[in-house]
């Protein structure tokens, strides 16, 4: 990253994620690498991969950043519908205190 060869990066990212694809926090060091370079579509291409894998240890790390990413950009419409598709996926009380503070906000 620091040579600026992004594609590079992304090549590198991306076989990481191939052969560890349960990492989380993987995932959202290369989303947000993506999103530092303003590339916002790619970003939440990323985050969708990643909160749509079966195998995912810690799941809530990605829901958590892909959640702060677009609350970041003010797509509070995307926010609620991720929170929306999380409390399908979970009854966990964390997730719902967290969408209730959203909402408050």
């Amino acid at each position: 990253m620091q040579l600026t060869n992004f594609d590079r990066c992304r090549m590198i990212y991306g076989k990481y994620l191939e052969t560890f694809p349960d990492k989380p926090q993987i995932w959202v060091d290369f989303a947000e690498m993506e999103n530092v370079l303003q590339e916002h579509d790619r970003c939440r291409q990323i985050y969708q991969s990643a909160i749509n894998l079966p195998v995912l240890n810690m799941p809530e790390v990605v829901w958590k950043a892909y959640i702060d990413f677009e609350f970041r950009l003010g797509n509070f419409k995307n926010v609620r519908a991720l929170y929306t598709l999380l409390l399908s996926k979970t009854k966990h009380v964390k997730a719902w205190v967290s969408f209730a503070r959203f909402e408050k906000e």
